[in-house]
């Protein structure tokens, strides 16, 4: 359930393992693009200055100018920080789709 209005949500497929065992290669998300604060921290869409993924992020307390860090699920990538402006986050991630 989302009280965001239907034109800021996004159906998106994700690509690539790196959110494994979470989220699968191929499998469709639900995206709030009106929702790009990192705060509280969760899953986002996000344009990190090499691609358009699908990460973890989470503010670095203290941070100024502010800092996030972006991590996988998948144990094989390594967490990497962005500044808040560097890390475009696109919107936040509400849920999967599946189809019956």
């Amino acid at each position: 359930h989302t009280g965001a209005p239907a034109e800021l949500l996004k159906i998106i497929t994700v690509q690539g393992d790196s959110m494994m065992p979470t989220l699968q290669p191929g499998q469709r998300i639900m995206v709030d693009i009106g929702d790009v604060a990192p705060s509280p921290p969760g899953l986002f869409v996000v344009w990190d200055g090499v691609a358009t993924v699908v990460k973890r992020v989470q503010v670095i307390p203290h941070s100024d100018p502010p800092v996030v860090r972006l991590s996988s699920d998948n144990p094989h990538y390594d967490p990497y920080e962005r500044s808040l402006e560097e890390a475009h986050i696109r919107g936040r991630v509400i849920g999967t789709w599946q189809w019956t």
